[in-house]
């Protein structure tokens, strides 16, 4: 089996991170997980009033599409094998959207 670096974070001066053995399939289901929910923030952008400057709406789809290709390619890659696949996808999903609401938080 090979070893996976599956979890990161970075803020400011420190850094976390994680290295497990897990499966190929593992792997793609934390990407998948990542990328539904980098994409439903993406489409919420897009929702948003204050991208009504057009090139920074292209730019925030752009960027979505790019993630929801990563999205295909995780489940294409057989993501959906993972043992506990729900609770993985669960898991690291709540901890993206967690991610993105202190990014938010950050900015104001």
């Amino acid at each position: 089996m090979k070893i996976y670096r599956i979890c990161g974070a970075k803020r400011e001066n420190t850094s976390l991170s994680c290295t497990v053995p897990v499966g190929k399939e593992v792997v793609m289901e934390y990407t998948e997980a990542i990328e539904t929910v980098i994409g439903d923030h993406y489409d919420d952008l897009q929702d948003s009033t204050h991208l009504s400057i057009v090139l920074l709406r292209d730019v925030t789809r752009e960027c979505r599409d790019d993630e929801l290709e990563h999205l295909d390619t995780a489940v294409k890659r057989n993501s959906q094998r993972a043992p506990a696949h729900s609770l993985l996808s669960s898991v690291v999903g709540m901890g993206c959207k967690v991610a993105i609401e202190l990014c938010k938080n950050k900015r104001m």
